[in-house]
């Protein structure tokens, strides 16, 4: 999915620190797939 410019911008520095907690918690909180 591509995003607007400053959505991309915005939405990555978001997501380097959700991915950060996914990888940490995400297999404590969620059912491997």
């Amino acid at each position: 999915m591509h995003k607007p410019w400053p959505w991309t911008q915005f939405g990555e520095s978001l997501d380097r620190p959700l991915a950060q907690i996914r990888a940490e918690f995400g297999i404590e909180l969620l059912p491997a797939s």
